[in-house]
């Protein structure tokens, strides 16, 4: 297929690709780094009902380098101008790595025309340690004579949006991630999925280069746009983030109301009876796990409430409820994406071990603390390359429940609890996703998730 070009605003040539219906949103792909508009090929025919415009990025395909110091601001005008050369009413811009960094640059700096955004592989801020890797990587290129290269890694080096995102809360966003990929890693995803309101992230057995490894991503991404139309088309503030029209308050909508379903219920329990035990309209001794009120007096209610009461208003409360939002709410939304049932069904069967744990061998009062144990060490095996800002200091993944345990025992955790929901952790961690995969086990899977709670969660196998 031919290709055409023009100059943009500050005489930079582009040359780019225009097919597709006419008259219809139009998709706008940005390839990533050392790539071109030819990396799309086979993947942009997968979408038929849009207009596509595929361009190589200034220094890639056929589109000249610029001369010297390059910024993020110049790439977002390239798309920009490109857009109102083609005269395109409505856009949705789809980047891959540098790409979805441009794409994010230009809806930032030209909202008008864009409908949403489909990152691939993408972050929206460079951390210290990546920031020193761009650098050296900049230096090796120039030195091997890829002095646009080099410029643009540079810029990659010195890029910081986060601070922009907000901007965008009203847009539309599809994230898709891959859970191997070594470039950008997951955790970039998660960011940025919890800095844009209105996003979904989806991540997928894939590394870098996510479309052309995954057709199940090329399968998300059609199945996401199918229902464009029924999402909002215009840019403004999202009401669940406290925008001007916001009707609950901007804390509690936050810490609750932008959680994915089952750790919107635990938190909203776990309120509940913070804030009844504290105003003492409950007690808490009516709450703690007694086996033998259990068992002589029926009181079963303690089953459940042991597990869901984090104390009363104070430091380790505050504690357990930002530990519950910031890994537990993420696993939910990323290793668990559209499977509440199968992350309840995790809970259930975890809280049914700790509990089994405490009846044999412990004297534990609540077991809060434990099933919050489980889920960091889940996500942390999940997540085992990524690296965690933990406080004032940073952590692998894997060493995350133990680092939050440590903390937690300087607040007057009881370590027992830890411990118990370590274990259980690992056990459901090694039945779940180390044994399915060995030839002796033919497939079995000790915690699968029944067909009935998938019916009440409106879930499919």
């Amino acid at each position: 297929m031919s290709t055409q070009t023009f100059d943009a605003r500050d005489g930079q040539v582009l040359n780019y690709a225009d097919s597709g219906k006419s008259g219809v949103v139009a998709l706008v792909w940005i390839h990533g780094m050392w790539n071109n508009l030819h990396y799309w090929d086979g993947i942009w025919q997968h979408f038929p009902d849009f207009r596509h415009v595929r361009v190589d990025v200034p220094g890639h395909g056929l589109s000249p380098a610029r001369l010297g110091s390059v910024s993020l601001e110049q790439f977002g005008y390239d798309i920009i101008d490109l857009i109102q050369h083609l005269a395109l009413p409505r856009v949705i811009l789809v980047g891959h790595s540098l790409g979805g960094i441009i794409a994010l640059r230009a809806a930032l700096d030209d909202p008008s025309h864009v409908l949403g955004l489909v990152l691939i592989s993408t972050s929206s801020r460079v951390n210290s340690k990546a920031r020193a890797a761009w650098r050296q990587r900049a230096q090796d290129a120039s030195a091997q004579g890829y002095a646009a290269i080099a410029a643009i890694q540079l810029m990659v080096a010195n890029m910081e949006l986060e601070h922009e995102m907000p901007k965008l809360s009203g847009l539309p966003v599809l994230i898709l991630q891959g859970a191997e990929d070594r470039q950008t890693p997951l955790r970039a995803g998660e960011i940025l999925h919890k800095q844009l309101a209105q996003s979904e992230l989806n991540v997928f057995r894939s590394g870098h280069n996510l479309m052309p490894e995954s057709s199940d991503a090329i399968r998300c991404c059609a199945e996401w746009l199918a229902d464009f139309p029924m999402r909002p088309l215009t840019a403004g503030i999202a009401m669940n983030r406290g925008g001007p029209n916001a009707v609950v308050p901007a804390g509690i909508v936050a810490v609750i109301g932008h959680q994915p379903p089952v750790t919107r219920c635990l938190l909203f329990a776990s309120a509940s009876l913070m804030v009844l035990c504290t105003l003492e309209i409950l007690s808490p001794f009516t709450l703690y796990l007694n086996w033998q009120l259990i068992i002589y007096e029926l009181q079963l209610w303690r089953l459940v409430t042991c597990f869901l009461f984090l104390g009363t208003f104070s430091l380790p409360y505050c504690w357990n409820t930002w530990v519950l939002v910031h890994y537990c709410s993420s696993l939910e939304d990323v290793a668990f994406h559209q499977k509440s049932a199968d992350f309840l069904w995790m809970l259930i069967c975890g809280a049914g071990m700790i509990l089994a744990l405490t009846y044999f061998f412990g004297n534990t009062y609540f077991v809060s603390g434990a099933l919050i144990d489980l889920m960091t060490y889940v996500w942390g095996r999940r997540n085992s390359t990524a690296q965690m800002q933990v406080l004032f200091f940073t952590v692998r993944a894997p060493y995350l429940p133990w680092v939050l345990s440590w903390i937690s025992l300087l607040m007057g955790g009881n370590i027992q609890d830890h411990l118990l929901g370590i274990a259980v952790g690992h056990t459901y961690f090694f039945f779940e996703d180390v044994y399915p995969l060995l030839p002796t086990s033919k497939g079995f899977r000790l915690f699968r998730t029944p067909r009935l709670l998938k019916m009440v969660c409106n879930e499919t196998e």
